[in-house]
């Protein structure tokens, strides 16, 4: 028997459920974990595109902490990757996957601690865009949180507490071995228009797109990847 996602799923569900519950119940799981991935990693390539001063500092850490473990790519490594990790937050505060968390229905009638009244049906939402700007403001600044490793009260890109996403580590890890792969070799920026990466000026970050309560990067905004050849940093 596999201890892995598709298992757990199996033996969680319904004994009475179909080859097509079971099936969906999969799909729900893959396309949660995948396109969260997708969009975190797109933005975060793209503030530091519009900010490229960030990108020779990271590369120094990264390949100093490596060197340090002997070239292994481990949680070890990585969990001493402090401007890293710093990258990786604060693009999600700025650019949260969803601008609206911790989505809960009353299924009984509510009174909070201000005297609203939730009845039942109702739903509730938490705003995470507004709130993870209110925390640290709008201007982007990929080390803000180089020497602060928890999210409490800042962030709640992940939700909080009790009902904290369970996935989030796991999904933080997978960005930070993304980020750092294209770090460590490629050089990267925003399409000049010939096919080189923009210098200077008129780097600004295009804009995200909103649908619903999710928020989405500009893939139509070209960049350019360049291989690092073996003697550069």
């Amino acid at each position: 028997m596999q201890n892995d996602a598709i298992q757990w799923i199996l033996e969680s569900a319904p004994p009475s459920s179909s080859i097509y519950e079971l099936s969906v119940r999969i799909l729900y799981l893959d396309f949660s974990a995948i396109h969260t991935t997708y969009v975190s990693i797109i933005n975060i390539l793209h503030d530091l595109a519009a900010h490229p001063h960030f990108q020779a500092p990271l590369r120094r850490e990264i390949n100093t902490v490596l060197a340090a473990h002997g070239g292994v790519w481990s949680k070890a490594a990585f969990d001493q990757m402090k401007k890293l990790d710093s990258t990786v937050r604060e693009s999600q505060r700025l650019h949260p996957v969803t601008t609206a968390t911790m989505m809960r229905r009353a299924q009984r009638p509510v009174t909070l601690a201000d005297g609203t009244t939730l009845p039942v049906g109702q739903w509730v939402v938490a705003p995470a865009w507004a709130h993870n700007r209110a925390s640290h403001g709008v201007e982007y600044d990929a080390f803000r949180h180089e020497d602060s490793r928890s999210r409490t009260g800042a962030d709640i890109s992940f939700w909080m507490g009790r009902q904290a996403c369970p996935g989030r580590f796991f999904a933080q890890m997978e960005l930070k071995i993304l980020l750092a792969w294209v770090l460590v070799n490629y050089d990267f920026g925003f399409d000049d228009g010939d096919g080189s990466i923009l210098q200077g000026k008129g780097q600004g970050r295009p804009r995200n797109r909103f649908f619903s309560f999710s928020c989405l990067p500009d893939v139509g905004r070209k960049m350019v990847l360049r291989k690092k050849s073996v003697e550069e940093d």
